[in-house]
């Protein structure tokens, strides 16, 4: 992730430097029309840079398994800071996006006025349209990850960074700032046009193999997730009807978590860790409950804590 990151922070830098650079340098060299949307695109470099850290950022509820649609044991008994409810987080993110939604609906609205006022100013012109476009383009931008990053949760935080990697190297780099830098400069009557749209063929040909390769890349990654969390779902229900069959009463949540550090650690140390009762550890359920079929009940380490702390407290209360 931190080398994607650095990937997209260079795409964004290098973005910024040519169309601001070229904005002030063109000078007589450019028309106005030219020059209003070079600023217009310095702006939407700039939006595209929010919107993307913003959707990596935001977090959505990872309530994609049926077990996991309901809370966990252990999630309701610890009421601590670090173990969040996933419904108070989708509902606080639902909030932001509604934000988002309306500041990038509003806005383009809010423009329309100006440009009647200022019509007679041909780079205000452009650079008012070119902003009107490029905030619904990063609207569209953002809505994309935004609901890939909904639909899979679990991958998106691995899949998502590459692919604005991507769109930075690949796509916002060479068409929203490199052309249009060297278009302010150069005309169709310019020597140097005809060499100009050579080059750009070769490049943009060059692109289109890259990013197909980049494409079945992700896509071979995004499966293969896909099939590990099929396997890891196969294997912790499994795991869950043996320890029913022995009267412990466990959750998908929990047994979820133990077995992906399982795979972190390997067996010899989760053997040991589960010994010293990490990462998980049961609670005796008591005679009276209602259910016969249990005796003992799964939890974290850390709910089994704020259990005994809990029971220690009423005794000494």
């Amino acid at each position: 992730v931190v080398s994607t990151q650095s990937t997209w922070a260079v795409g964004f830098i290098l973005s910024a430097i040519i169309l601001i650079y070229v904005y002030f340098l063109s000078g007589d060299e450019s028309t106005e029309t030219r020059r209003g949307t070079l600023l217009g695109l310095s702006f939407l470099i700039f939006m595209l840079f929010a919107v993307i850290n913003l959707t990596i950022r935001l977090k959505v509820a990872i309530i994609d398994d049926p077990e996991e649609a309901s809370r966990s044991v252990s999630d309701r008994i610890l009421r601590v800071e670090g173990n969040e409810d996933q419904e108070a987080i989708q509902e606080e993110t639902n909030k932001k996006v509604k934000v988002i939604y309306g500041i990038g609906l509003v806005l383009p609205l809010g423009l329309v006025p100006l440009l009647v006022v200022f019509r007679s100013n041909q780079r205000f012109i452009a650079f008012g349209v070119t902003i009107i476009i490029s905030v619904l383009f990063a609207l569209f931008v953002f809505s994309l990850f935004y609901n890939i990053k909904r639909k899979w949760p679990r991958a998106a935080p691995s899949t998502l960074p590459i692919c604005a990697g991507f769109c930075w190297i690949v796509i916002y780099l060479p068409f929203l700032a490199i052309v249009p830098a060297i278009n302010a400069y150069l005309s169709s009557d310019d020597p140097q046009f005809a060499a100009f749209s050579r080059i750009l063929s070769g490049v943009i040909a060059l692109l289109v193999i890259i990013g197909v390769s980049f494409i079945s890349i992700v896509a071979n990654m995004f499966f293969r997730r896909l099939e590990l969390e099929k396997k890891i779902k196969f294997i912790v229900t499994a795991l869950a009807n043996k320890l029913a069959k022995n009267h412990v009463k466990s959750d998908y949540p929990v047994l979820r978590r133990f077995y992906e550090e399982y795979l972190q650690r390997g067996p010899e140390e989760t053997s040991t860790e589960l010994r010293n009762g990490r990462p998980l550890f049961y609670w005796e359920i008591p005679p009276s409950n209602p259910n016969v079929n249990f005796s003992k009940q799964l939890l974290t380490r850390e709910a089994y804590d704020a259990l005994m702390s809990k029971s220690k407290a009423k005794k000494e209360g």
